[in-house]
């Protein structure tokens, strides 16, 4: 009987160590590039400008939906709803050439980017790794202060 629940012990064990290796192999396709085939910083802007370029559409038609609310509608709460809908297709606007500004930057200063992004990257790791190590120092203290 003894042998059957360290049998099925090991195998929960088994399980939960091969589930993290899966999830590790599987972050590990995610993030390296020559696996997974990533696009290029380029084709990746390329198709952020066609995606920008569609929404910008969108935002305009929106704002324009909102004019024609506005005159079409003689009361002022109406009104006011021509106005909100043009207030968000404005808004809409400003945000995609805003995006549209920050991935010309990208293409023309790459260098630029890419050690601002490195940066942040190791400064982000060394925080993480300063967050663990303090973590596993606290919970040896609990572990030791409690059996003292």
């Amino acid at each position: 009987m003894a042998t059957n629940k360290n049998a099925n012990l090991r195998m929960t064990t088994n399980r939960k160590l091969d589930m993290k290796h899966a999830l590790v192999l599987g972050l590990g396709f995610i993030v390296t590039p020559s696996i997974v085939g990533a696009q290029t910083l380029f084709q990746a802007a390329g198709v952020l400008n066609i995606f920008v370029g569609l929404m910008a559409t969108a935002a305009i038609v929106t704002f324009a939906a909102g004019l024609g609310y506005y005159f079409a509608r003689l009361g002022l709460e109406s009104r006011k709803v021509g106005l909100y809908i043009m207030e968000w297709g404005v808004a809409l606007v400003f945000v995609l050439i805003v995006l549209l500004a920050l991935v010309r930057f990208v293409r023309l200063h790459i260098e630029t980017v890419l050690a601002i992004v490195s940066f942040v990257v190791l400064i982000s790791i060394i925080i993480a790794l300063i967050h663990f190590a303090a973590a596993g120092k606290e919970k040896k203290e609990e572990r030791g202060g409690s059996h003292g």
